[in-house]
């Protein structure tokens, strides 16, 4: 995970100066992405490590939910996730165009 996070930070470098933002935009990300993992992957299965007591640390199997919460969880994320998504492309289309100078928002018709 660190050798491809350098990598990627290296290729931000590289396609900017190729000026292609886009994909350094992507490169960043993944870096991002890449130098978090590799924190958690250190750390698993602990969460929180303690230092007092290594009994008492937070690991991914004794801070989890029980199986009937998460079964819950997936059936509401499966149903409002899309409702959300939803949402939030019918606003965009709402508001997708700019107001010249002087015109109020009353005087453009709304497209639905």
């Amino acid at each position: 995970m660190p050798l491809l996070a350098v990598i990627f930070l290296l290729l931000v470098r590289v396609w900017l100066a190729h000026h292609k933002a886009g994909r350094a935009f992507f490169a960043s990300c993944a870096t991002i992405v890449l130098v978090t993992f590799t924190g958690i992957i250190g750390l698993y299965p602990n969460l929180i490590p303690s230092r007092l007591d290594p009994g008492s640390s937070l690991t991914a199997f004794n801070s989890s939910s029980s199986p009937y919460t998460l079964k819950i969880m997936t059936v509401v994320a499966v149903i409002f996730v899309p409702i959300v998504i939803g949402y939030q492309f019918w606003v965009y289309r709402v508001f997708r165009h700019k107001l010249e100078s002087g015109e109020s928002p009353s005087e453009r018709a709304i497209p639905y």
